[in-house]
């Protein structure tokens, strides 16, 4: 049996959007909503109540005025806890003590951020501020959670119910903010390092500067051929955002059209597949972003689907409709810059829905749960420490067969300055043991 039935005596875009990614998209069901309670008693399929009264012989999920409701707004009912984890939009259904179905579209559709004024100093949304945060679940995949113990539920109730099995996935991206340290910049920054270098006594760099810049050396941060040799080795799915910006203070990477700089995105186009970082200011000028997508489409002869935001800046809504108008699919910024987590509190990918609007869009968004700049400067966590972070996270996602997402960033793979023993961070990913 593949198919359920769902009574609900009202309809909505926020309810079909969360029955089709909680029941269609991850659990490979058919779904129907009818608000007939005949049609209901009589059917033969699995059923479930959504309402707010109790009918025998199914399902029942008490029904919070969410999903029937077209505002915005902060509340998240109460806290509660089912099955040892921890819920909102708590009732006084014994057996579903929650809304689970509104606790994830509440999750998902990022209700808590629209309007948000708590931003930190790049204008992002801090994770303080979070209910995951406040409920102490932001690292554990809650909703997740939340659905794996549903299935449970459905299947008691219907033994024959056919639930496809999700595949844990290890997906890998790298942001190029520099793709290199010393090659590529010009005279005139190469000579500002080095008298900015020499004036703080960095001898270290100096020298290696002079050495890049002679020929003498590779470049530091020149890790490429490693990416490609460890992707090969273990062939995860790889995804790299490359960063086209003209120079700014948050914009470091050099000129595109550098001929060094176009070899190594042509040696990584045959290898993986590549997308677009945003820059800095694009989150505030669309003109930006349009321009950089057409750089890209330029240089990689194909249309650029996947994008992720530069500095992790985005809005919503007004990021994600600019996205969209540029004709980008896929979206891997949802995240946290100063912590590791589950920002939406899943590790699977959903199509953004557009509360302001009140519709499902095209947008997919893939969440990430760990990047290298958080474990080592927001986290200050050593190498090794970062390898147990890691292992704990891989381990919370093989729970629920989810995606692990994490953010590299080429230098991270250097060994060079304060990256020294990082590069096995990157590839203890593949040695840490599986649950």
């Amino acid at each position: 049996m593949k198919e359920i039935l769902i009574y609900s005596p009202h309809s909505s875009s926020r309810l079909q959007y969360t029955l089709f990614w909680v029941f269609q998209n991850r659990m490979g069901l058919d779904f129907q909503i009818t608000d007939s309670i005949l049609e209901f008693d009589n059917t033969s399929m699995a059923k479930i109540n959504y309402s707010n009264q109790h009918i025998g012989n199914c399902i029942n999920i008490y029904a919070d005025s969410i999903l029937n409701d077209s505002s915005i707004h902060e509340n998240f009912g109460e806290i509660g806890k089912w099955k040892g984890l921890k819920t909102i939009f708590k009732n006084n259904n014994h057996e579903l003590p929650f809304d689970i179905l509104g606790a994830v579209f509440y999750c998902i559709s990022r209700m808590e951020e629209y309007g948000k004024c708590f931003l930190d100093s790049h204008g992002r949304f801090l994770h303080t501020n979070s209910v995951l945060h406040k409920l102490n679940v932001l690292q554990t995949p809650i909703v997740d959670q939340w659905l794996e113990e549903f299935k449970l539920l459905l299947t008691s109730y219907y033994p024959t119910l056919e639930i496809k099995n999700e595949s844990f996935k290890i997906i890998n991206t790298f942001d190029i903010d520099q793709a290199f340290c010393y090659s590529g910049k010009g005279l005139k920054r190469n000579i500002g390092g080095l008298l900015r270098d020499l004036v703080q006594f960095k001898i270290e760099q100096v020298i290696n500067r002079i050495l890049v810049l002679m020929g003498a050396k590779d470049d530091p941060y020149d890790t490429f051929d490693k990416i490609l040799s460890i992707q090969k080795k273990h062939n995860p799915s790889t995804l790299v955002f490359l960063l086209l910006a003209e120079n700014s203070n948050f914009d470091k990477n050099i000129n595109p059209s550098n001929p060094k700089f176009l070899e190594v995105i042509q040696k990584l186009k045959k290898n993986v597949e590549l997308g677009i970082h945003p820059s800095y200011y694009s989150k505030e000028k669309t003109m930006f972003l349009k321009q950089e997508i057409n750089l890209l489409k330029g240089i990689q002869k194909k249309e650029v689907y996947n994008s992720r935001q530069h500095y992790l800046r985005f809005t919503i809504p007004n990021t994600y409709r600019s996205l969209i108008e540029a004709g980008i699919r896929h979206e891997y910024s949802l995240g946290y810059a100063e912590t590791i987590g589950f920002r939406a509190g899943t590790s699977f990918p959903f199509q953004w829905f557009d509360l302001e609007r009140n519709e499902v869009t095209a947008l997919q968004i893939h969440p990430f749960c760990i990047m290298d700049v958080s474990l080592k400067n927001y986290l200050n966590l050593s190498s090794q420490e970062a390898i147990k972070t890691i292992q704990t996270m891989l381990d919370e996602i093989q729970k629920v067969n989810g995606h692990f997402i994490s953010i590299w960033h080429n230098e991270s793979l250097s060994n060079y300055l304060d990256w020294k023993g990082w590069s096995e961070v990157y590839e203890s990913i593949f040695e840490l043991k599986t649950v």
